[in-house]
């Protein structure tokens, strides 16, 4: 049996682990966080114009002033074409010390936004883009005009005695609502107001045909998930600038406006229907199951088609050949080609 000294010291032992422990996670956790943050003895230059604060590394001076450009010619197509831009200065930060295609927008504590300058080269989903700066510019600053939104009497006076609080309603009601629908409203944007886009291209396209051909196609509920699982991460950005594109089609690209502010102004906040029904006429949860149910009934049809005329896709090809052996190239739907080899034998009728 244990002596109540030698109990003690293990517990004082197990403490030192834990404590430890902790310090290793938090070393970690601040490792992590510092990597994700801009060198601060960087040489940075800022320039203002009517409606941004633009800073970037000296060295990138000429791509800054070009993206000071870009972001006013976007604040005033986000304005005409979708709802007013909040007033005040926007921080616009552009840097490259990170290898990394990508941008974010923050409400908090003020609106910013923050773009990782490497064109992207190597992701499929971001493959259609005729100019990165001009698509990533337009992207981020469509959430900060749809995030800052609020038209509701309570949001507007809790801003007013407390500040631009982070946080959902009533301060910030758009960013309650889910991915699919945020991400779904930037990429449309980027895609409207751009010559290129992620709702243009054909890899969000593809992802929603394979999805509707296995019988995976996603539930409204399920497409802003977080899951590893295929498509992953696009998951939010092809299903909800798909869907868009398919309610504005249907509908008239002039109902976006009165959606985002259905919701902006809503007392009892994240009713997404009502804010449908609102804009568009219906519901969004029945929309969407209409829209899965086209979408399964196009794609059945278009791999049923037998297409060799080299317009679009060839999902399957008959021909008569003779029989011997042949070399073929394949061209893939996302960029890049494939070459084969094809042997085919008589086969007695």
């Amino acid at each position: 049996m244990k002596s109540r000294s030698d109990v003690l010291e293990r517990v004082a032992r197990a403490s030192r682990v834990i404590k430890l422990s902790r310090a290793l996670v938090l070393l970690a956790l601040s490792a992590a966080s510092l990597s994700a943050q801009v060198p601060p003895d960087e040489s940075w230059r800022t320039i203002e114009t009517d409606h941004f604060r633009v800073t970037f590394p000296a060295e990138l001076e000429t791509l800054g002033r070009r993206a000071a450009g870009i972001a006013e010619h976007a604040y005033d197509e986000l304005s005409a074409e979708f709802i007013e831009a909040p007033a005040g200065m926007i921080d616009l930060l552009v840097t490259d010390h990170i290898d990394i295609s990508n941008g974010f927008a923050q409400l908090n504590p003020s609106n910013r936004i923050t773009v990782y300058a490497r064109p992207p080269v190597g992701d499929p989903s971001l493959g259609y883009n005729d100019d990165w700066m001009e698509l990533v510019i337009t992207h981020e600053l469509a959430h900060i005009v749809h995030l800052d939104r609020t038209d509701n009497l309570v949001g507007k006076v809790a801003r007013g005695l407390f500040g631009r609080v982070t946080g959902p309603w009533p301060f910030f009601p758009e960013t309650g609502t889910p991915r699919w629908l945020t991400e779904g409203i930037a990429t449309w944007y980027e895609s409207d107001l751009t010559e290129a886009g992620r709702a243009k291209g054909t890899f969000n396209e593809m992802v929603l045909r394979t999805a509707a051909l296995e019988g995976r196609f996603e539930s409204i509920g399920q497409a802003s998930g977080r899951s590893p699982q295929w498509p992953g991460g696009t998951r939010q950005y092809a299903y909800g600038s798909l869907f868009f594109d398919h309610l504005l089609t249907k509908f008239g690209e002039d109902r976006m406006a009165p959606f985002v502010e259905a919701i902006a102004a809503q007392w009892v906040p994240y009713r997404l229907n009502a804010a449908g029904r609102d804009a568009f006429g219906v519901s969004l949860s029945e929309e969407w199951d209409r829209w899965g149910e086209e979408l399964r009934d196009a794609a059945d049809k278009l791999i049923a088609a037998d297409d060799d005329s080299g317009d679009r896709y060839n999902f399957r090809l008959s021909h008569q050949l003779a029989a011997g052996t042949y070399f073929i190239t394949i061209s893939h739907c996302c960029g890049g080609t494939g070459g084969y080899r094809l042997t085919t034998t008589l086969t007695p009728q």
